[in-house]
């Protein structure tokens, strides 16, 4: 069955997401207001929603790196989850795949202290700070002009 990756517009300031489906983060998808130049994302396979995604554009949250050059602005993707009954299903990577595909020609870039697994399965390469490269850095990269961290 077919993923459509769908661009949702904030109403009133609040998140745009469906708050009575079950299975995601609450405190991520529910509880906050809609930032100010932040994209929002909801995949959906069939007509169900099986994953979400907060994407800045314009993130200037980035470091300098051991062999990497990076620009100053990147995307980032802030919060990304796939609905918790769809995981281990490849649904994540067709999923981030898409969410690349919006920003050809970017690097992005995500933060994750306990995915890090999941983001090097699927080709991304963590970066190392170049004035600390034996500390994990839990930054993730993706160089989306050639799908790699290169």
């Amino acid at each position: 069955m077919s993923m459509r990756l769908a661009r949702l517009r904030t109403v009133d300031g609040s998140l745009p997401f469906d708050r009575s489906a079950k299975g995601f983060n609450r405190a991520w998808w529910y509880d906050g207001p809609a930032l100010q130049g932040r994209e929002y994302f909801s995949v959906v396979r069939g007509n169900t929603e099986v994953a979400r995604a907060e994407v800045d554009p314009n993130s200037t949250d980035v470091g300098s790196y051991v062999g990497l050059t990076v620009p100053g602005v990147v995307v980032k993707i802030e919060f990304f989850e796939v609905r918790r009954r769809f995981r281990g299903d490849g649904i994540g990577r067709d999923a981030v795949a898409a969410i690349a595909a919006q920003y050809e020609g970017a690097w992005l870039t995500v933060v994750s202290s306990d995915a890090g697994g999941f983001w090097e399965a699927i080709g991304w390469t963590e970066a190392r700070y170049g004035d600390r490269p034996d500390v994990p850095s839990f930054r993730y990269l993706l160089d989306a002009r050639t799908g790699s961290a290169s």
